[in-house]
């Protein structure tokens, strides 16, 4: 009976083992962390389809797969179920531990699987699922990288609009405060010109866009608009103001220099 057991587990694990091989295809480049494997085992897009599957075996076809040596935790256990197409292998990776509740560290080619309790003694990590209700998750979770220590793990799911995040209780709380000023419902505004140029208006204010904002010209109507969070429009708005002023003319007599150097030095702040 107990081999019988066995052999049934050994199917089950090749079959999804099949699975994710044939569907291997160098398709994309992942970013994963330098290791030993070679540059067609990096671009692996794979699709996983398991049912009520030990975590550990789950992982284990990860390892066959992408070449990495995976090592658990005792503590490391549980059924899981898998039903994800056409992602790399390292996305699969995070996804899978992330909704589970696990967490890992990588030196070189060799991952270290543990609990979030046995990585918070470890490390002082902890997981946090921050909700996005307005930005782009994926904007939010690239803006977050700046923040994030070295050990730190940040995670996107666009599908949730939700970045879970792996550090430490101090970046958490760093990376809250930053989230909660950019997630912010954008407003649209548009900026009528009277004698500024729009498009040399338009690129003063392109450094001040956030990035889920955005900002356009339109030469026809001598506007500027600009869709953004309010705060950035109201800095904006005295910006616009400065900038669109009726330009003035003032004759120089100059005694030491000629026209035509001031002229070119002029140019080069105020260019036409």
């Amino acid at each position: 009976m107990r081999n019988m057991e066995k052999s049934s587990k050994s199917r089950s694990y090749a079959v999804a083992l099949v699975c994710v091989n044939l569907v291997c295809l160098g398709l994309t480049v992942s970013s994963f962390a330098q290791g030993t494997q070679s540059w067609a085992e990096q671009r692996k897009i794979v699709t996983l389809d398991v049912k009520a599957m030990n975590v550990t075996e789950v992982l284990k076809i990860i390892s066959d797969t992408s070449g990495w040596s995976i090592i658990c935790s005792p503590n490391v256990k549980g059924k899981v179920t898998v039903w994800i197409k056409d992602i790399t292998v390292q996305e699969l990776l995070d996804k899978l531990l992330a909704v589970n509740g696990f967490m890992y560290t990588k030196e070189g080619n060799t991952l270290t699987v543990m609990t979030e309790d046995e990585s918070a003694k470890m490390f002082g990590k902890e997981r946090e699922v921050f909700p996005v209700k307005f930005a782009d998750v994926t904007k939010v979770a690239e803006m977050l990288k700046a923040l994030s220590s070295k050990h730190g793990k940040i995670i996107a799911d666009p599908r949730t609009s939700k970045v879970v995040v792996i550090d430490t209780k101090d970046v958490l709380v760093r990376m809250e405060e930053l989230i909660a000023g950019f997630d912010e419902r954008a407003v649209t505004r548009s900026f009528k010109l009277q004698f500024a140029d729009p498009e040399q208006v338009k690129t003063k204010l392109q450094t001040m866009v956030s990035k889920q904002g955005k900002i356009e010209a339109d030469k026809r109507t001598g506007q500027v608009i600009v869709t953004d969070i309010l705060a950035n429009i109201q800095l904006m708005e005295g910006i616009v103001k400065g900038l669109d002023q009726e330009p003035t003319t003032a004759v120089l007599t100059l005694q030491y220099v000629r026209a035509e150097e001031v002229k070119a030095a002029v140019e080069k702040f105020y260019p036409t």
